[in-house]
């Protein structure tokens, strides 16, 4: 095992990813690898994620190759899984698939687990653009209306719409979109991720909660 440094290079770009999940930034090679840090971020069954994590060694073809992962996630459940992110033309080329299919051996008698990535599954619209729309007011710590009041009004319910909530408390719309928004980051009420996301959509709470 060991430990690849990213440093500033002429020919690559350097991105840095605040996670509020890790509490800490996270440094990554590509805006593609910036992206996937969204969907980590919001994942509830990933407890924590690391860019660059510590490599490894495999055998291929007679010889011994060094990989260092894109990611590893911590899952809640205990599992540990290695990300590779790589275009979709890029992961169909047969030197890749071969050397995946070495890594995947090598990382199993870690007691871990290799999976694949592709642009088209973190670049998908309209999650990608929800996922940076929550990112956004994730951090703040200032209230707008009343996230108390906002959480239990969607609680009585069984879901409102940012344009339901805005006339319940008398507010503005963007101004409650924004601690609507801090409640989905910290995980108390939910939204179809999957879904265009605007006044008229649903917000509910979650099961656990």
């Amino acid at each position: 095992m060991y430990t690849r440094t990213l440093r500033p290079s002429p020919v690559k770009h350097i991105y840095k990813f605040a996670s509020h999940k890790n509490g800490n930034v996270q440094t990554v090679e590509s805006s593609l690898e910036f992206n996937a840090c969204f969907h980590f971020e919001y994942a509830n069954e990933v407890r924590s994620f690391v860019a660059q994590p510590e490599g490894f060694y495999y055998q291929f073809e007679d010889r011994t190759c060094s990989y260092t992962p894109d990611f590893e996630l911590f899952c809640h459940s205990g599992k540990k899984v290695f990300v590779e992110i790589k275009p979709p033309p890029e992961a169909l080329k047969h030197d890749f698939i071969q050397r995946f299919t070495a890594k995947k051996k090598a990382v199993e008698m870690l007691g871990k687990e290799l999976i694949l990535v592709t642009d088209h599954q973190i670049s998908s619209m309209p999650k990608l653009k929800n996922l940076k729309l929550i990112n956004r007011y994730a951090g703040l710590y200032t209230e707008v209306v009343s996230r108390k009041k906002i959480y239990e009004l969607i609680k009585k319910s069984h879901g409102l719409s940012i344009a339901d909530i805005s006339e319940l408390c008398g507010a503005d719309s963007a101004e409650v979109l924004v601690d609507v928004m801090w409640l989905v980051a910290s995980g108390k009420v939910l939204i179809n991720i999957d879904e265009t996301f605007g006044c008229e959509s649903l917000i509910w709470v979650g099961g656990g909660q």
